[in-house]
């Protein structure tokens, strides 16, 4: 999960002289635009002031922001880099450049904001929890667990902080404790949708499916925009034989993300176990073409060209699911066997 700590700060610092009042008239203005949303009439305004005097450091941050909010992120990205070049000590401008270049995927360049931006503020969360996100992408999993750790020492209230150092946790194989930081973020955070999401993720990978189904329905009355809670609960209900069921929840994911690859595939085995052979095909067929390296797909496009007595391509189709995992081999190889 990426996190963002989005900093609207508008200063209202009055530098008497140190402006033209032209310049400070655009840039109050701006910031009376951006109370309105018109943020389109504010970037007008803050340009002006930026014009009327280059070194207005304010305008080019608050401009910054409403460029990285319109989605605009080199002019953000400029107009960050301008406003820490003429006050390197905003702690906010470190913080927002990086949340740029992290929206950029450029990581490493945003980990370094972020590091500077800890370097001026060590007892402000906000650039932990930042850099936290950095590390987790660079899969700099320590340092990240590290950062989080001491997001959550700033702020022991805030259950995000948790959920975000269970993530590292599972990704180290820390699944104890990964299990009872979702359990306090819930704690902290009774309607944390993504949070129950993670608990079924757990107890799924304990084969507790009970549990883990509880979690995801959780996770579905708080949030039922999650197309992965439905997914994992399809998966659920393929395991308990509930072909119908789990056919409902795959629609629901494939509703919420039209390129949800992994659901395709499910229900296109759903499909295949109630003899509904061409639907089934068609979400194979749209699954690989989202995502052509999923093992299980071409396990599943095995089972439906055996259904369909074609054993040259549910042979292929076995082969090429075990040289992208080889832990199917041990069920694929039988198959294989039993098609001689």
């Amino acid at each position: 999960m990426r996190v963002f700590f989005i900093i609207f700060l508008f200063t209202f610092l009055f530098t008497g002289l140190a402006h033209p009042q032209s310049a400070r008239d655009y840039y109050d203005r701006g910031v009376q635009k951006t109370g309105k949303n018109n943020l389109k009439g504010a970037i007008i305004d803050f340009s002006k002031a930026i014009d009327l005097d280059s070194s207005f450091q304010e305008a080019y941050y608050n401009r910054g922001i409403l460029y990285f909010k319109t989605g605009k992120n080199q002019n953000a990205f400029a107009d960050f880099t301008k406003s820490v070049s003429l006050n390197p000590a905003d702690f906010d401008s470190y913080i927002m450049r990086g949340q740029v270049l992290f929206e950029m995927k450029k990581f490493s360049e945003a980990e370094e904001d972020f590091t500077i931006a800890v370097k001026i503020k060590p007892d402000s969360k906000e650039g932990y929890i930042n850099r936290g996100a950095a590390y987790t992408e660079l899969r700099f999993y320590n340092e990240a667990l590290a950062d989080y750790r001491k997001f959550i020492e700033l702020d022991p209230a805030d259950a995000e902080g948790y959920y975000l150092a269970g993530n590292v946790m599972r990704k180290i194989s820390m699944y104890d404790e990964a299990l009872s930081y979702f359990l306090k973020a819930v704690e902290l955070k009774n309607d944390y949708a993504e949070a129950y999401l993670a608990l079924g993720n757990v107890y799924r990978s304990r084969k507790d499916n009970g549990k883990a189904e509880s979690y995801y329905g959780k996770a579905l009355k708080y949030n039922p925009a999650l197309p992965e809670a439905y997914n994992n609960r399809g998966n659920i209900y393929l395991d308990n034989g509930e072909y119908r069921d789990a056919i409902s929840d795959f629609d629901e994911a494939v509703k919420l993300n039209n390129e949800y690859a992994f659901a395709y595939n499910n229900r296109g085995y759903a499909y295949l176990m109630t003899g509904e052979y061409g639907k089934a095909k068609t979400d194979f067929d749209r699954s690989l073409g989202l995502n052509p390296a999923n093992a299980y797909l071409f396990r599943n496009y095995g089972y439906y060209y055996l259904a369909m007595k074609d054993n040259i391509k549910a042979k292929e189709s076995w082969e090429k699911a075990i040289l992208l995992d080889y832990k199917l081999e041990k069920e694929l190889k039988k198959k294989i066997q039993e098609l001689k």
